[in-house]
């Protein structure tokens, strides 16, 4: 239906060429086409920002507990008494905790990225390998002893490098100093003497004299007279534990 409106003061008419029904068959289609495609979107945005919310979350609670999992991991290394050096493939140093700071004189922040071969010149020659070891190590103008465990950072870590633990062992040193040079001396006396000398283990012989009811020397002397067997028995249980070399001379062997 065409309209016509006639203006005023005048022969003119405006007609209207507008057809609503075969525009709203056209548009409205169309705007439904453009509101179900604009929702859509809005869709998916708010799917991708609901996506982007829970991963900030996930890694948000990942590196708290990453960072509560370091700082515990710091308190360990601090409650020990050992030395713990974490270095990178290549021998930098990348953690030492707070003993091994104490022990290279360095602030733990100022020791990281520095080379291990030039805080602690021995460890050098041990950079190299990839095997696990464990070595003694005397330190430097000092007179402290470490026996330094090397291990490999696991398989499974990106990151390669090694860990180095450095225990002190002076005290233990020195101990099995004075027992191997009391040993050497004793050895010396036991071998330099002009007698025969023998050692007996009486152990077993106490324990055997105990299950006869042996308690007092007359009674182990009549007991030995009484049946030849009880000697031979009782010599059994005297075993020769040590003797020198005059001892083995007189033996004959």
């Amino acid at each position: 239906e065409i309209r016509t409106l006639p203006l005023p003061h005048s022969n003119w008419q405006v007609r209207v060429a507008f057809d609503n029904a075969n525009a709203q068959a056209e548009l409205i289609p169309e705007m439904a086409g453009r509101i179900v495609v604009f929702s859509l979107c809005a869709g998916l945005a708010l799917a991708a920002l609901m996506a982007l919310y829970m991963e900030q979350r996930r890694l948000r609670a990942l590196h708290a507990y990453s960072r509560r999992e370091l700082l515990q991991a710091d308190s360990a290394l601090r409650a020990i008494d050992d030395r713990v050096i974490l270095t990178d493939e290549h021998g930098r140093i990348r953690h030492i905790n707070r003993q091994a700071a104490q022990l290279l004189n360095i602030p733990s922040g100022q020791a990281r990225g520095q080379m291990l071969q030039e805080l602690v010149p021995p460890l050098a020659d041990h950079l190299d390998s990839e095997q696990n070891a464990n070595f003694l190590l005397q330190w430097p103008d000092d007179e402290l002893i470490f026996n330094v465990s090397r291990s490999t950072l696991d398989e499974q870590l990106s990151a390669k490098g090694l860990v180095w633990v450095l225990r002190d062992v002076t005290e233990e040193q020195r101990s099995l100093k004075v027992i191997d040079e009391t040993r050497r001396r004793y050895q010396e006396i036991f071998e330099g003497t002009g007698s025969p000398l023998y050692v007996l283990d009486l152990s077993e012989l106490r324990q055997y004299l105990d299950n006869n009811g042996l308690n007092d020397a007359s009674s182990l002397e009549q007991w030995l007279k009484d049946d030849i067997d009880h000697q031979r028995e009782t010599l059994q249980h005297l075993p020769l534990t040590e003797t020198n070399q005059i001892g083995l001379q007189l033996f004959g062997v």
